[in-house]
C-alpha cells in the first residue's frame, strides 16, 4: 500500500512539473503571437471602410469593403400587419465588396450583424425583417472581387429614437470589432 501511495505521489509531482513547464511554453509562444483585442472604429454613412476577419491565430481570413448608406426610420415594411402596427423599421442600404483572396461566407454581412442604440447608449431591441418586397439585400458567399448590394431593415419598437448603429464583424458580438455610425435625428 505504501508503494502505491509513494508511486502516486511521485507521479503527481512529475505531472505537476510537466504541467508547469508546458504552461510556461504556452505563455512564451503566446507572447510572440499577435493579440488582437476587438477594436471600436467610428465610421460615416456613405463612406466605404475596410473590415478584416481574423481566425483564432490572428491571421486575416477575409477582407471586405463595406458601405452603409441611406439610413431611414420607416413604417409598414413587414408583410405582417400586426408587426407594422407595433414597430418602426430602420432601413439601411448595404454595399459589400470582397477585397480579399478567399471567398467570404453568407454570414460576413447580414442584418443580424447590426445593432441599434438610443441616445442614452442603451441597445434597442431589434430583429431583422426577413421577407417583403423592400428587403433587397440577400446574404451570400462572395468570390474575390465579388460584390453584393441591397437594402436591409431592422424592426424596432414604435417611437424609439435611434442614435447609433453598430456593425459587428463577428457573430459573437463581444468578440468582434465594432464599427459605429452616429445617426443624426
Amino acid at each position: 500500500m505504501k508503494k502505491i501511495f509513494v508511486t502516486a505521489l511521485i507521479v503527481g509531482f512529475l505531472l505537476t512539473g510537466c504541467n508547469e513547464s508546458s504552461t510556461t511554453a504556452v505563455k512564451d509562444s503566446n507572447q510572440n503571437q499577435q493579440t488582437d483585442e476587438p477594436k471600436e472604429t467610428n465610421v460615416k454613412f456613405g463612406k466605404e471602410f475596410k473590415v478584416e476577419f481574423r481566425n483564432w491565430n490572428g491571421e486575416i481570413e477575409q477582407e471586405i469593403k463595406l458601405k452603409v448608406d441611406n439610413v431611414k426610420i420607416e413604417s409598414n415594411i413587414s408583410p405582417d400587419q400586426i408587426t407594422n402596427e407595433q414597430n418602426d423599421f430602420v432601413g439601411l442600404d448595404l454595399s459589400v465588396e470582397n477585397i480579399g483572396k478567399t471567398e467570404t461566407n453568407e454570414f460576413t454581412v447580414t442584418a443580424s450583424s447590426f445593432s441599434v442604440f438610443n441616445d442614452k447608449g442603451m441597445e434597442i431591441s431589434s430583429f431583422p425583417v426577413i421577407g417583403g418586397d423592400k428587403v433587397t439585400y440577400k446574404p451570400t458567399n462572395l468570390r474575390p472581387n465579388g460584390k453584393n448590394e441591397g437594402r436591409i431593415y431592422l424592426t424596432i419598437p414604435k417611437g424609439e429614437k435611434v442614435s447609433e448603429i453598430i456593425y459587428y464583424n463577428n457573430l459573437i458580438k463581444d468578440n468582434g470589432d465594432k464599427f459605429i455610425f452616429k445617426v443624426k435625428n
